[in-house]
């Protein structure tokens, strides 16, 4: 089918379109003195949409900004008439980011050639909406072209399958129509307003002067991470396309290759009290080596974290006591050793390419599950994947919640999950992911969370493309609560705040000025404090802890 993608801003690159309604408008004539056998009209938008025929709702999408892959498919014959008729669309984005129309509408005489209108160049379009837009008596010289985002199964959207029945446009709506119309009119009207899909964005404040800041956080400084380039360069950099793959250029769920922390740095800082204005403590000091994923023991007298020394090939687990700055080594061997985590019971689950396997795609090494007794003794296997099991942590009912991910045979190429077992390494279950099945078409990469952070009342805190999400393990996807943050990472604290990262780019000439390359994906990072139960609106403020 000769169906392509259109939108209204032919100013706005792809990914950066705004949040708001786009009004679409194309004709389609049909011969006079033709019977009509058939009419379909199968149409679907990123992210929400209502289309009329001749001036009457034939239909809208469901009220879930995530159904755009899923198309709506309209009986539209005895909208119809001999001559012109007009196709009239409202399209809503609902968050900045990708956004499309595609439309097919085929009539099919008794007799003769079928009539097809497809969303092409042709179509008009306009981001403000006049009274009787939808009306074919409408003047609308006034709108512009649309700008064609490429043909059908174009990237980001890939191909949508159709629904094989169709259903009789324009019926009264019944309770359950009725309803779900005034759901959509809420959310359209959440966009033209500008403020996104369920709560506002939280905000950024000043808190009071008996606020309670945390004793202390620690975290890594010094970025030294491998970022990928927005553009191939033509040098060893371009490598990284292949070894890290990070949707928006953030750490939200990234396939990420490579046998070493998400992030690295230089340097394991710590902020006593973690206040603004207080100067970052240096801890260690890995020189020209690179540590990462630091974690508290449950004392709070101990780091453990993982590090690379300085001409040394694998990442190893290492246990500093913050008071005395006793430095112990707690793995060796030609293995890469990261995110480690202390248990209830003194042992240390980490994860470790010790499994002894290959990824098949890339042939990076396979990480999995392992546990350092507490009692001293080699490091005892966890859990088996060929894949990666990445970033444990202790959830409050005393199991292990972790990052999976999951490729090839009939699932897609990547996906990433929540997974929990057992301390003792049984009874798997998947507590946050993608639901869907088994098959779900062209998507190759369907990436959904990262950076598990277990709350203390036993909901889980974690990175989403666009938000923090808040829920309890197993709840669906529609039971989560979003906290509008564009986050890194995400931690929980033992009073049931979340400290997170949130990223932010640096202009290109700031860059040039502090001597970095001047990568225009390179993102630095503040470290926040986010309360998830907040009465206020967008549940809960955000404030800065250190820039």
């Amino acid at each position: 089918m000769d169906l392509v993608l259109a939108r209204a801003h032919a100013h706005h690159h792809r990914t950066e379109l705004p949040r708001g309604a786009n009004y679409f408008r194309a004709t389609l004539t049909v011969p006079q003195l033709t019977t009509l056998e058939s009419a379909e009209l199968l149409i679907t938008a990123d992210n929400l949409f209502s289309v009329y025929v001749n001036g009457q709702l034939a239909g809208e999408s469901e009220a879930d900004p995530n159904a755009w892959g899923n198309p709506k498919r309209f009986d539209v014959a005895h909208l119809l008439a001999p001559g012109r008729n007009v196709v009239a669309v409202e399209a809503i984005n609902t968050m900045p980011g990708p956004a499309g129309l595609l439309v097919k509408l085929e009539a099919r005489p008794a007799a003769g050639p079928a009539q097809v209108l497809v969303s092409d160049a042709a179509w008009l379009s306009t981001d403000q909406e006049t009274p009787g837009w939808e009306q074919p008596a409408f003047d609308d010289a006034g709108w512009r072209a649309v700008h064609v985002a490429g043909d059908y199964g174009v990237a980001p959207w890939g191909r949508v399958a159709v629904r094989s029945t169709p259903v009789r446009a324009g019926e009264p709506l019944d309770e359950r129509r009725q309803q779900m119309r005034q759901a959509l009119e809420a959310l359209k009207e959440a966009a033209r307003l500008g403020v996104g899909v369920g709560p506002r964005p939280v905000r950024e404040t000043t808190p009071p002067s008996d606020y309670p800041w945390p004793e202390g956080v620690v975290f890594v400084g010094d970025d030294c991470s491998l970022y990928r380039p927005a553009n191939h360069t033509g040098t060893s950099a371009d490598s990284l396309t292949v070894t890290t793959f990070n949707p928006h250029h953030t750490r939200a769920f990234p396939e990420h290759d490579l046998p070493a922390p998400i992030k690295i740095g230089r340097k394991l800082l710590a902020l006593r009290p973690a206040r603004p204005g207080v100067a970052p403590e240096v801890l260690l000091d890995a020189g020209q080596g690179a540590l990462g994923s630091p974690s508290v023991s449950f004392d709070g007298r101990s780091v453990f974290f993982s590090m690379a020394r300085a001409g040394e090939a694998f990442f190893h687990l290492y246990r500093l006591s913050v008071e005395e700055g006793e430095l112990e080594r707690l793995t060796d061997g030609p293995f890469h050793d990261l995110d480690p985590a202390e248990l209830p019971d003194g042992r240390v689950v980490f994860a470790s390419t010790r499994i002894g396997t290959f990824e098949e795609y890339h042939q990076p090494p396979s990480r999995a599950l392992f546990v350092l007794p507490a009692r001293g003794g080699p490091p005892q296997p966890l859990t088996h994947t060929f894949i990666f099991d990445n970033e444990p942590e202790v959830l409050a009912d005393g199991r292990l919640l972790f990052l999976r991910s999951d490729n090839f045979f009939d699932r897609g190429k990547v996906e990433t999950l929540l997974h929990a077992v057992h301390p003792d390494g049984t009874g798997g279950y998947t507590e946050f992911g993608l639901e869907l099945g088994p098959e779900y078409g062209d998507r190759l990469r369907a990436f959904n969370c990262g950076s598990p952070a277990p709350l203390p009342d036993g909901r889980v805190a974690f990175v989403t493309g666009a938000s923090i999400a808040v829920g309890r393990p197993g709840c669906a996807a529609r039971d989560l609560k979003h906290l509008r943050i564009e986050a890194a990472d995400v931690a929980a604290l033992p009073d049931g705040r979340l400290l997170c990262t949130v990223v932010g780019r640096t202009p290109l000439d700031a860059a040039r000025q502090q001597g970095r390359r001047p990568n225009p994906n390179y993102r630095f990072e503040q470290l926040a404090l986010v309360d998830p139960d907040d009465p206020a609106e967008g549940g809960g403020d955000r404030l800065r802890l250190r820039r």
